[in-house]
């Protein structure tokens, strides 16, 4: 959380500082790299998974469940990360949720990678 900014809800938010942290996503290359390169890994917006959800550990699932051929196999798909309108205590790699396969928002998204 950017407590700082002019939109925050505290008695601090006079320290000039207006730069939109928390009320939206970010375009890709805003911020800084990880030590990685990664861009915007924990904090933008939830990133979709290729596995669908369940309650239980995966290595628990048959393969099958795990990585599937089509979307239209899950009943829920996996959403991974935290996004900006999530709390600091959320945002992590580990942390999962799940959304139906159609649900959209403008808090998920995915990332497109290519092979180098």
């Amino acid at each position: 959380m950017n407590i700082a900014d002019y939109g925050a809800p505290f008695s601090w938010r006079n320290f000039g500082c207006e730069d939109a942290l928390g009320r939206g996503a970010f375009p890709v290359r805003s911020l800084k790299p990880d030590g990685f390169g990664l861009y915007h890994l924990l904090g933008n917006v939830w990133e979709w998974a290729e596995n669908c959800y369940t309650d239980h550990p995966q290595a628990m699932l048959p393969r099958s469940l795990i990585l599937i051929e089509g979307a239209e196999e899950c009943e829920r798909r996996s959403v991974r990360g935290g996004g900006w309108s999530d709390p600091l205590t959320s945002l992590s790699t580990s942390n999962r949720n799940w959304e139906h396969p159609d649900f959209r928002s403008d808090t998920i998204g995915f990332r497109v990678l290519r092979e180098m």
